[in-house]
């Protein structure tokens, strides 16, 4: 399996970061089992969105954003249970814990402690990854890259949102006792799609042992 030392493999990163575009260019060479974010199949998705398109305005639809929430938390919980096992190498766009990150910041206390709730249950039954990629790059790069896509949802999103999103995602990243590695890879100005420099240097770090917890790299 060209020297790769991981058999289930995560990417995470913001909105726009390129987990999608990584996730199907390794699939593609290194012939795992793909597992893709659903989005399009959540019928709350753009309602969510609009809930955070003006920044100042208080966000009252709470209902609307745990019925998001979980719906994703669902749809991922069905994807893992499909694919675990009947595949042993797997790479996904997303890992499972991402519903909590951003649920974390979009309800408040009352409504959070039902989506944990059910996400508690349900977490024993996600696959385990081997190891994590994680994509960052700067905020004007993420507004930028969602631009370039044309997603017209995901363009009304407020750097505000953006910007308490990424400490979400650090201090979920930072604060939990992680049991494997965390490649904290800076993608700024690279582009893994077009240039097969940039993309293999991403698999390459894939071929090392790493020590759990966080890794960062500049490629």
């Amino acid at each position: 399996m060209n020297d790769i030392r991981y058999k289930k493999i995560f990417i995470e990163g913001l909105i726009g970061s390129g987990k999608t575009s990584l996730c199907y260019k390794l699939e593609k060479r290194l012939n795992y089992k793909a597992i893709y974010e659903e989005f399009q199949e959540n019928p709350f998705l753009n309602d969510f969105y609009i809930e955070f398109e003006e920044r100042d305005e208080e966000i009252k639809n709470y209902s609307l954003i745990l019925a998001t929430e979980i719906k994703f938390l669902m749809d991922r919980f069905t994807q893992h249970y499909i694919n675990d096992n009947q595949y042993d190498f797997i790479i996904s766009d997303y890992m499972p814990q991402k519903s909590q990150v951003f649920a974390q910041y979009s309800l408040e206390p009352e409504y959070f402690d039902v989506f944990y709730e059910v996400f508690n249950k349900l977490e024993d039954s996600f696959i385990q990854p081997d190891i994590i990629i994680w994509l960052s790059c700067s905020l004007q790069q993420i507004q930028r890259n969602i631009k370039k896509r044309g997603r017209e949802f995901e363009e009304r999103l407020p750097l505000t949102y953006l910007q308490m999103l990424d400490i979400n995602y650090q201090l979920h990243f930072e604060n939990v006792n992680h049991s494997v590695p965390i490649l904290k890879i800076d993608v700024n100005n690279k582009d893994f799609v077009a240039n097969e420099e940039d993309y293999m240097a991403i698999e390459n770090l894939l071929k090392y042992d790493w020590n759990p917890g966080i890794n960062r790299i500049s490629i």
